[in-house]
């Protein structure tokens, strides 16, 4: 489930992840960027008039903090999500949990299932502080998420019927709607499924 959030022109981030072996077990770009090692910390890099933006993988004290900002936020809140319930879909096994840093503070989060919907990777939720909102974290986290699991040829995430804000962003983002699963969580509420191709790699 994911938060609406104000779209910012992804012009201005700064198209660059950086991948860590001893981080995380995935591949490491070829070649490192000029004047950067290939182990360098795993991180998103987004220059922008807010300041350097980074994603990490989550650290103790994470969780917590990402279950209130999901259970202080729609859709959780129109969904009857608790904190409870919000901390226990954050920590569930089998998903990665980032955190976005700008300034020394999380700014967001973004949930990952690697294999969520028919074997792809799946946004299970993104969600940006109050203070944040607005500053195109969200869209930079999404970016992030696509660019996570290289081996991907499609990458899917669910919007709850009321929240247009949020899926009018996806589809800017090139989300297409694939399907509709009524009554999904709470009667009188659909989620819709959203899908965007993520081409050969």
């Amino acid at each position: 489930m994911v938060v609406g959030l104000k779209a910012r022109s992804l012009q201005s981030i700064t198209r660059t992840c950086l991948w860590s072996q001893e981080s995380r077990n995935i591949s490491v770009p070829p070649e490192p960027l000029a004047g950067l090692t290939r182990f360098d910390m795993m991180k998103r890099v987004d220059r922008g008039p807010e300041g350097t933006l980074t994603i990490d993988p989550a650290r103790p004290g994470d969780a917590e903090w990402s279950a209130r900002v999901m259970a202080g936020a729609d859709p959780w809140i129109t969904l009857g999500r608790t904190y409870e319930v919000c901390l226990s879909r954050l920590t569930r096994p089998g998903s990665d949990l980032y955190i976005a840093i700008r300034g020394g503070g999380r700014a967001g989060f973004i949930l990952m299932d690697r294999f969520g919907v028919a074997g792809s990777p799946y946004i299970a939720a993104v969600a940006c502080a109050a203070e944040a909102r607005g500053q195109g974290v969200g869209s930079a986290m999404i970016e992030f998420a696509e660019r996570l699991y290289p081996d991907a040829r499609f990458i899917f995430l669910c919007v709850s019927s009321f929240n247009g804000k949020a899926r009018r962003l996806y589809e800017r983002l090139g989300y297409k709607l694939v399907g509709t699963l009524k009554d999904y969580i709470i009667n009188g509420v659909d989620e819709h499924l959203m899908m965007k191709p993520l081409g050969d790699r």
